[in-house]
């Protein structure tokens, strides 16, 4: 963790020694794995919004918009152990690699437009999605020291939400002014996605020694694989990060549709807006979250997510929908970069691959619920049912945060305490 904000209970500022202790965040390696996630999710996230308006284009309905996003997830999320267990017995950097190409890939599968093939292509999709996301959360916990995690994992968690936030509005705006419509935007898709490749392949060169850092890897065995590849020590981090993933389609599927059924315009600026805010709210504010006990931050964090939620279930103008979207980056932000600290902290530090596997799964856990079941609360109940349903899963993640204090409620290490 952060040396210098990394405070121990009763102490106003560590020691002048402990801060010029600290080691270096910057590296090539570190560097590289920011640029090639950003690129691979800048890529994905063009994605996220164009399809539900692709396949109701096509014909499909909400219910089958969210069956097609979902077969994403069904593939990602078994496969994370898996994949885990690669990271750790054979190479998180080839990992990262492998699930990267998937990507690129599958990128041009999304011109043919039958139902059966976009649920295919997504599915395959699922499988890159997986290795992207575990194996660069494992290169994470190898390049970052312990006591600058908390720095580190927020500029990892920006380098996520910027896509996030961006891409979509981007995707929006390119569908409206292009002559190739969804196309443009499943090309410019596979083409971010070449670019992370080539950038991750660089890895080799920027983080030689990566492999090797954390000591000896386990045995590659089918034994292994089935045994080794969960760690239940961040069973409490992934299903708090529950709570919420299962709730992201409502702020990024479904919100396009959401505003085409109230007649909203200029709905993209709604994903500039989260962008720019959790981006700032990181770069300000993301040394303050290493200090202090963990659960009052993640209560924070909470409230403020059930609070958009509930901004957005009586939004009927863009400029209310931009006040949810500020309030939502906020607790966003919170929420993501301390949940990662805590499953960094608590996995095996001998098997980081499994673990960061094992609380990554709950995002596609979180999606493969989400997609299908929000697809058919707007069906038959409305897109309002769907945001204070939103708010109620949320709401689920706040009172375990409270059931579970003694667990969370606790303050980073220092410096010397974790040497």
């Amino acid at each position: 963790m952060e040396a210098d904000s990394g405070l121990e209970q009763g102490a106003s500022h560590p020691p002048r020694e402990a801060r010029q202790r600290r080691p270096p965040l910057w590296s090539w390696g570190y560097g590289f794995l920011l640029v090639a996630v950003f690129l691979a999710y800048f890529g994905q996230q063009l994605i996220t919004p164009t399809l539900p308006l692709y396949i109701t284009d096509l014909g499909g309905s909400p219910v089958v918009a969210g069956l097609v996003i979902a077969a994403f997830s069904i593939t990602s999320f078994p496969m994370r152990p898996f994949v885990g267990y690669l990271s750790d017995a054979w190479s998180s950097r080839g990992v990262l690699t492998l699930g990267i190409l998937i990507l690129t890939v599958t990128s041009f599968g999304f011109f043919v437009p039958v139902m059966g093939v976009l649920a295919a292509i997504n599915a395959v999709r699922g499988l890159g999605w997986a290795g992207l996301n575990t194996a660069g959360y494992t290169v994470l916990t190898r390049t970052a020291a312990r006591e600058r995690r908390g720095e580190a994992s927020g500029y990892y968690n920006l380098a996520t939400a910027l896509p996030i936030s961006l891409a979509p509005a981007l995707a929006l705006w390119i569908i409206t002014v292009s002559f190739l419509g969804f196309y443009a935007v499943f090309l410019l898709s596979a083409a971010c996605a070449g670019a992370a490749l080539a950038v991750a392949w660089g890895l080799r060169w920027a983080a030689p020694r990566l492999e090797t850092q954390d000591g000896p890897k386990p045995k590659m065995s089918v034994h292994g694989a089935l045994i080794g590849s969960i760690d239940t020590r961040v069973f409490l981090a992934a299903g708090l990060l529950l709570t919420t993933t299962v709730t992201q389609v409502a702020t990024g599927a479904f919100l396009p549709l959401y505003a085409r059924e109230i007649g909203v315009d200029g709905i993209g600026a709604f994903f500039i807006v989260v962008g720019v805010i959790g981006a700032v709210s990181q770069l300000l504010g993301g040394r303050f979250l290493d200090r202090g006990g963990r659960g009052w931050w993640l209560l924070a964090g909470f409230v403020f997510m059930i609070l958009a939620m509930l901004v957005l279930f009586v939004a009927r103008s863009l400029e209310v929908i931009l006040l949810a979207g500020v309030v939502h980056a906020i607790g966003s932000t919170i929420i993501n970069t301390m949940l990662l600290v805590v499953a960094m902290d608590l996995s095996d530090p001998h098997r980081p691959g499994a673990g960061m596997a094992t609380y990554s799964m709950a995002y596609q856990l979180g999606a493969a619920l989400g997609a299908p079941i929000f697809g058919l609360i707007i069906e038959y109940l409305g897109f309002g049912a769907m945001f204070l349903g939103s708010a109620l899963a949320m709401s689920f993640g706040l009172v375990a945060t409270l059931a579970r204090w003694s667990a969370l409620d606790r303050p980073a290490p220092s410096t010397a305490a974790t040497k």
